[in-house]
């Protein structure tokens, strides 16, 4: 009986040791892509964690894993508060490319934000949206120009150039000019 209560000891302390040394992978369920769409930020169901990222990238495909090196049990979605990762800075932008929890399998969701968010505040890019306004009025006083809320929630800018007619094109385009001017500095 000495023997068995030895062995049984023996695999409890082997299990307790296997599951303290278990890194967890806790799913993604959003990312967020700012500034040229380079730079990722990722949100998931873990609590204080202490992070390892892997990235792959390709033409078509963007393959994150996120490892919780903790020594703990195994993710079991359990935690009660979420943490976001990043920023992780792609080699390109994400564009259409997908992104792929590969730990889990699935596809996660990405909400662009057109300023980076490390550096800047909403107000900050609401702001250089406002200045690019203006100075596209300024070059361009016949040109329509609208601030309107994007599909991920931010304000853009919407201009459209009056016709030139008999085939003449502007020489240059204010919209470009003061996009480099004002919103362009606050993505990187």
């Amino acid at each position: 009986m000495l023997a068995s209560t030895r062995h049984t000891l023996l695999l409890v302390v082997a299990a307790a040791m296997l599951i303290t040394s278990c890194s967890s992978q806790p799913e993604i369920f959003r990312a967020q892509s700012s500034g040229h769409g380079t730079t990722l930020h990722f949100e998931m169901n873990a609590c204080h964690g202490d992070y390892a990222v892997t990235i792959s990238e390709d033409l078509e495909e963007v393959r994150v894993s996120i490892t919780d090196q903790r020594r703990r049990t195994p993710f079991s979605g359990g935690d009660d508060c979420g943490d976001v990762v990043g920023p992780v800075v792609l080699e390109g932008p994400l564009a259409d490319r997908r992104l792929i929890d590969t730990s889990h399998g699935v596809e996660v969701s990405v909400l662009f934000t057109p300023w980076n968010q490390s550096r800047y505040s909403a107000a900050d890019y609401l702001a250089a949206v406002e200045a690019t306004a203006q100075c596209v009025k300024n070059m361009e006083p016949e040109a329509t120009v609208s601030i309107v809320t994007n599909q991920d929630g931010h304000p853009d800018l919407r201009v459209n150039l009056p016709e030139l007619g008999d085939g003449e094109s502007q020489q240059i385009n204010p919209e470009t000019v003061c996009v480099e001017q004002h919103i362009d500095p606050l993505r990187h």
